[in-house]
């Protein structure tokens, strides 16, 4: 019970952020566009989640991408620099996407 809810906190303290940009008091300073580069299903780091965020930085384009959570199960010191990492960059939130990727079936159709 005690790691599910730290699981849950660590989750919800990476996925605070503020854009200065969005807090600003001058209306001019704010962007006429606003695009929302969403990315799901996170379930460890791997070398295409580093090409995507390496991208996003260069581009400098700020970036939000859903954890499948039942990742975080695990105590992967590694996974979780990782996101510690990326969240500090400030161009990187996370946010939940689901504990996995499970469909239930009833009567031989999906129901979710």
């Amino acid at each position: 019970m005690v790691k599910e809810l730290l699981q849950a906190v660590f989750l919800i303290a990476l996925s605070i952020t503020t854009s200065n940009d969005v807090l600003s008091n001058n209306a001019s300073d704010v962007p006429t566009k606003i695009a929302i580069i969403k990315a799901d299903d996170l379930v460890k780091p791997t070398a295409k989640w580093d090409r995507f965020i390496e991208l996003s930085s260069k581009l400098q384009v700020n970036v939000s991408i859903g954890i499948i959570c039942d990742s975080l199960q695990e105590d992967e010191a590694g996974y979780f620099e990782w996101l510690r990492t990326q969240q500090q960059s400030g161009s990187v939130e996370f946010w939940n996407h689901g504990w996995d990727h499970k469909r239930w079936g009833q009567e031989g159709e999906w129901i979710s």
